[in-house]
């Protein structure tokens, strides 16, 4: 075992630098908008309730505990008491969720805003989005809105309501793409469907809801 080189971070400290930097301008944006910071706790006693989701288990004084996949839980609770808009910046863990731009600990902002619709969160959204790259000198152009209702079918030429996993998979053989076996439910097909036909089109440069 190569004990002289295990010892060394994976991180640069030009990545350290700008991650500490980002967490800074959220922290920054946060508290001129008057949305309160908070602090949950990372263990509980029970599992996520996503399916799709693994937790990771921990054991303390011998009884089982769950690392938390998301803040959402317990932030819930402090929104239903307190009506005030909050947010969190925290590690969390979520098992089986590896890969080369995914780790099973990763850092996760949640936020929540009270009275606010889904129109008000993608504005405020692309306002963070452009506070954060802006001071890093990487502006982003104003954000474009996509129907998914009306790109799944024009790819598919068909309503949307006609969709199938058939109709997916055919498309994926026309453009000489390979479909999984594996999937046979429609809406696991319509987020791969998204992930290779649609998504890889987005400009790099701005948003896209």
């Amino acid at each position: 075992m190569d004990l002289l080189g295990s010892w060394q971070p994976t991180a640069t400290i030009e990545q350290l630098t700008q991650n500490a930097a980002i967490v800074r301008l959220v922290r920054e944006y946060m508290q001129e908008q008057g949305v309160l910071e908070v602090i949950t706790p990372s263990l509980s006693r029970f599992t996520t309730t996503d399916p799709n989701i693994e937790s990771v288990a921990a054991c303390v004084m011998g009884d089982t505990r769950y690392l938390h996949t998301s803040p959402e839980f317990p932030m819930k609770r402090l929104l239903a008491a307190y009506q005030t808009s909050i947010y969190q910046i925290t590690k969390v863990f979520r098992d089986g969720e590896v890969g080369a731009r995914h780790n099973t600990e990763f850092s996760m902002l949640e936020w929540y805003r009270v009275g606010y619709s889904m129109e008000d969160l993608m504005k405020e959204i692309e306002q963070l989005l452009k506070h954060i790259f802006g001071s890093l000198d990487q502006p982003l152009e104003s954000s474009n809105t996509v129907s998914y209702v009306s790109t799944v079918q024009t790819l598919l030429d068909c309503s949307f309501e006609s969709v199938t996993t058939a109709k997916i998979r055919s498309h994926f053989h026309d453009h000489s793409r390979s479909f999984p076996e594996s999937i046979d439910d429609v809406d696991s097909a319509l987020d791969l469907l998204l992930d290779e036909f649609v998504i890889p089109g987005f400009a790099s440069n701005r948003l896209t809801f």
